[in-house]
């Protein structure tokens, strides 16, 4: 028997993200990734964010936000700007495409 997912820590109110309308942007500062799960169970990054709203949780879940993150790959002290910028055909249905903008925490030495 498959485990049941927990939909209350989604509702409105929880910490993670969501992008339920086009224009929908988040900006924040990494502070954590892990391994999670996306809605079907498979593993899937998931990032800490520190928003000018609090902390916030991003569930890379999304094939295009999934692709373009593993290709940033993003660290603690980065900074994210992500926008739904639309839905695109696909094999199965449709999917989110993202804009994101990644600016490395990293100093340069001086």
């Amino acid at each position: 028997m498959s485990e049941e997912i927990d939909w209350d820590q989604f509702s409105e109110g929880s910490t993670y993200i969501k992008f339920d309308v086009i224009g929908t942007t988040v900006t924040g500062t990494v502070t954590g990734s892990r391994v999670g799960t996306d809605y079907n169970q498979n593993p899937c990054q998931v990032y800490d964010l520190d928003t000018k709203d609090g902390p916030r949780v991003l569930t890379c879940g999304q094939a295009n936000l999934r692709s373009q993150l593993k290709d940033m790959k993003p660290r603690v002290g980065d900074d994210l700007t992500i926008t739904y910028t639309g839905d695109e055909k696909a094999e199965r249905g449709t999917k989110k495409i993202f804009l994101i903008k990644h600016d490395s925490g990293a100093k340069a030495p001086f």
